[in-house]
């Protein structure tokens, strides 16, 4: 009988998991936290549009010809998405790494046999997600050496920014934001449940559709049997669903829609993770995304990715990105298919936002007239003004049944 070991999490990009006092799968004092990477608001907008005096070549994206897919290379996107939305993940993980299944139901048992229910705290359901999510973290192999460094550290580095983040406006991080930010990109880490890249014309659907709905539904089948209620992992769920693209985008082709925007219910939560994920790319990954997918993909492929990541983000916060880009080597910014005329456009955007009087702390992509307290459901209103961290005394989200808690599967 073989023995897998959970290996120590703790050494991984300095950043320790859970103690007695502190959910650090969310946060560190570590000064090489990701949360010290977070510079302040930049004030002057004239920083960022001086070019250097050793200028790189910069490309004109709006000169060059693009394509568009053919009827077959659309339909193909398609065949993707719906074997995403289809596939038996269960079974998938079951065959390919079984081990992390029968991880996952032993620690979700053990978590019941010590009375943690879907009613406990905060701090205790989330220890036991924990427990499962740095088991399959240590001891599945990912598929390539990009993901072996960048991922394993990637989730965490997106939770401790997504606190911060919070922190910064005197708001609870909800269970439901946190797993978020743990299972956003998981479909990638695991062989069996990774998706086939499209081609390039097109591939930008694998990202923003069937990357993030395989993502979802991976962690949906690990958090089954786990003590999270239903209503959370469908908030979870939509969170993820919706996390790779433009906030304020729909993605429609062929006549038909296959990814709305966004509810508002989820609107708060999506754009804390949002921020969150494409900071965590500027700030600890991108110089390796771009050594390594300059291998396979072109500039102008790897360019759509970061410009997306940039129109992910918040207004001043794109600023902040922009920053990182500029501060990269000449040739790593020719080797991304860097655009001066796209970042134009994009702080000329910024600044007509400014004009507008839209504040950088409220997340209100689709009616600047609503204030941030419509956005956040009524049943988080209480947990976002509580402390930062979920600790032993945390008030619930939702009440207590008054009956006892039902046998039912937590599948969506």
């Amino acid at each position: 009988m073989t023995t897998i070991v959970v290996k120590n999490f703790s050494n991984i990009s300095n950043i320790p998991m859970i103690n007695n006092t502190t959910l650090n799968l969310c946060s560190s004092n570590d000064s090489s936290s990701p949360q010290q990477s977070i510079s302040e608001p930049i004030s002057s907008k004239k920083t960022i549009i001086k070019n250097n005096n050793n200028n790189i070549n910069n490309t004109n994206n709006s000169n060059s010809k693009k394509k568009n897919p053919t009827v077959n290379e659309w339909k193909l996107v398609k065949q993707h998405f719906q074997h995403a939305k289809t596939r038996n993940l269960e079974q998938d993980l079951l065959t390919n790494e079984k081990h992390l299944i029968e991880y996952r139901n032993k620690i979700y048992k053990q978590a019941k046999n010590d009375g943690i229910t879907p009613y406990s705290n905060d701090k205790q359901r989330l220890n036991v997600v924990q427990d499962v999510v740095e088991y399959l973290f240590n001891n599945v192999k990912p598929p390539n050496t990009y993901t072996k460094n960048t991922d394993i550290r990637h989730f965490k580095e997106v939770a401790a920014l997504a606190v911060n983040y919070c922190k910064k406006q005197n708001k609870q991080a909800p269970i439901t934001l946190i797993m978020s930010c743990w299972f956003h990109d998981i479909e990638r880490f695991i062989p069996c449940t990774k998706c086939d890249y499209l081609p390039e014309i097109v591939d930008k659907y694998r990202k923003q559709l069937i990357h993030p709905q395989t993502s979802a539904r991976v962690a949906m089948t690990i958090l089954e049997g786990s003590p999270i209620r239903n209503e959370e992992k469908q908030r979870i769920y939509d969170i993820i669903v919706q996390h790779d693209k433009p906030i304020d985008k729909k993605i429609e082709f062929l006549d038909e829609i296959y990814l709305n925007r966004p509810s508002n219910d989820i609107l708060w939560e999506l754009q804390v993770l949002m921020d969150a994920d494409a900071m965590a790319f500027f700030t600890h990954t991108i110089k390796e995304f771009i050594n390594y997918k300059m291998k396979k993909n072109t500039s102008e492929w790897i360019w759509t990715r970061i410009l997306t990541n940039i129109k992910r983000l918040r207004p001043k916060l794109r600023i902040e990105a922009i920053t990182n880009i500029k501060n990269l080597t000449n040739e790593l910014r020719k080797n991304m298919g860097y655009s001066n005329f796209d970042i134009e456009q994009i702080l000329h955007e910024v600044s007509i936002i400014d004009e507008q009087g839209t504040t950088d702390d409220t997340y209100q992509p689709f009616s600047p007239s609503v204030s941030n307290s419509q956005l956040v459901p009524d049943r988080f209103q209480r947990v976002l003004s509580s402390p930062i961290l979920p600790d032993n005394n945390i008030e619930n989200t939702s009440p207590k049944p008054k009956s006892s808690i039902s046998n039912k599967s937590n599948k969506l």
